[in-house]
């Protein structure tokens, strides 16, 4: 017989607080590249990955309700559909006020760690890529989904709106050319859920 997660994480107590959540591990996961600069870069450096870290989490909660709202009507309970849409709604809005929490980093602060970042670009996000793709209205629920589309858009204007005031005319760390790549790609997908 094989043991279930919990009961392998914990053989024969229950899980606290702590170990439930894996916060040793989770704790761990943010490494400031910039961290020997000075205090003030590393807490920015700091914040900034938490930011996105917790908006990969967020995407992840997000796709697995669309999923979950948008499966075969036989495999979804009554209700469940609108359970799942307000939550990935509830979980855009969170998306969103991260992403306006960034207006408490200033752009020298950025800057002061910009270059550890590399190529690393949100560009690069799959989990923001398959729910870009999973919005789409060939996806064939777009009815069901405007909520979600809306509040996805809400959260695209808002990151637009942080990183031009954070890069200015500066590009992009991935190779893109920063604000106006992102503006061409906000407004694409206006036009598309319009």
């Amino acid at each position: 017989m094989s043991l279930s997660p919990s009961e392998a994480d914990w053989p024969g107590e229950p899980p606290t607080y702590a170990t439930y959540l894996h916060l040793d591990h989770l704790l761990s996961l943010q490494h400031p590249l910039a961290a020997d600069v000075d205090p003030r870069t590393r807490a920015a450096e700091h914040f900034f990955i938490i930011v996105h870290q917790a908006s990969e989490l967020w995407l992840q909660q997000v796709l697995l309700d669309l999923d979950a709202a948008t499966a075969p009507t036989a495999s979804t309970p009554p209700g469940a559909r609108h359970e799942h849409l307000a939550r990935a709604e509830a979980c855009l809005h969170l998306m969103t006020a991260q992403v306006e929490a960034l207006d408490h980093l200033p752009p020298d602060a950025f800057r002061a760690f910009r270059a550890a970042l590399g190529t690393a670009s949100g560009a690069q996000s799959q989990q923001f890529e398959h729910l870009r793709a999973r919005l789409a209205p060939a996806d064939g629920h777009a009815d069901l989904l405007r909520e979600a589309i809306a509040a996805f858009a809400r959260w695209q204007r808002s990151h637009l709106a942080v990183v031009a005031r954070l890069l200015g005319d500066d590009g992009g760390t991935g190779g893109t050319p920063g604000v106006t790549y992102l503006q061409r790609r906000v407004l694409a997908s206006d036009r598309v859920h319009s």
